[in-house]
This record gives C-alpha cells, structure tokens and sequence, in this order.
C-alpha cells in the first residue's frame, strides 16, 4: 500500500506516511471542538524494527518506538497528532514551544479553554502564548525554564 508518490518525497524522514497524518488530523477536527479542557503530551508508539526516526526514552514503559506530540480533550478524544521529529521545527526555536503552537492551531481560542501539561511543556514562552489566545494553561514550572531577574 502506498499513500506517497516516492518520486516527489522530500526532506521529511515520515514522507511516505505523512498524508496519512494530515488526513487524519484533518478528520479530528471536522465537526469543531467540542470540549473545553485539553491535555498536551508526548505518546509512544512502539516499534522494535530499524528506522531513523525510532527513540530510545529511559524512564517511558513504552522505550522504543515513534514518538508524538498530541493534543487531547480531558477525555482523551484526540485532536491533533505531530510526529517527532517535525521537519517544520526550527532549531532557533525551543521544541515544546513549537509543539504547543502547532498542536493549539487545531482547536478555537475565542471560548476560553483550559490546557494542561507536564513539565516539558511548561516555560514562560507557553504560558505567554496561551495567555495571548486566552487559553488557561495548567502546568509544573521547571526551575531551569524560568528567566529569574
């Protein structure tokens, strides 16, 4: 089965699956958003064989396989889905902050919404950013993410 035409694959390591994420995302948000609580995090799916795109995370139950940012309702309807690694991802920006403004284009910020995260998430770069889009945004401050003055 292919989904790609492997004589216009790009750069992007997920090229051949990548229209099936973009249909699939695009199928999770057709009908809105219908909650106001959200969750963002990191999801594994495992994976044993070679690929240049399979992690390794020493304290996941789930060690090895492909990693995902995704956005979640409080009930775990999920939203949207960005593999890792994202080709879109600048280096001169942090990683979760891009997570987080990719994964927030997927739902409505005109109704006041709540979205909590863990710790990789959390950074004042975030909490702007959701602050700005008038997102209540839940989540543990790491000491080396705050700009103390």
């Amino acid at each position: 089965m292919h989904v790609a035409d492997n004589g216009q694959l790009d750069e992007d390591k997920y090229a051949k699956i990548r229209p099936i994420y973009d249909h699939l995302n695009g199928k999770l948000v057709q009908f809105g958003t219908f909650h106001d609580s959200f969750s963002i995090d990191e999801s594994m799916c495992p994976y044993c064989g070679r690929h240049e795109c399979k992690v390794y995370i020493k304290m996941k139950p789930i060690k090895f396989g492909f990693k995902s940012f995704v956005l979640t309702s409080s009930d775990g309807y999920p939203y949207k889905i960005i593999p890792y690694p994202d080709p879109n991802f600048v280096k001169t920006k942090p990683q979760h902050l891009q997570a987080v403004e990719q994964l927030l284009e997927a739902i409505d910020s005109d109704v006041g919404f709540e979205l909590y995260f863990d710790s990789f998430y959390s950074s004042e770069e975030v909490m702007d950013l959701c602050t700005k889009k008038g997102i209540k945004a839940i989540g543990t401050m790491q000491q080396n993410r705050m700009q103390l003055s």
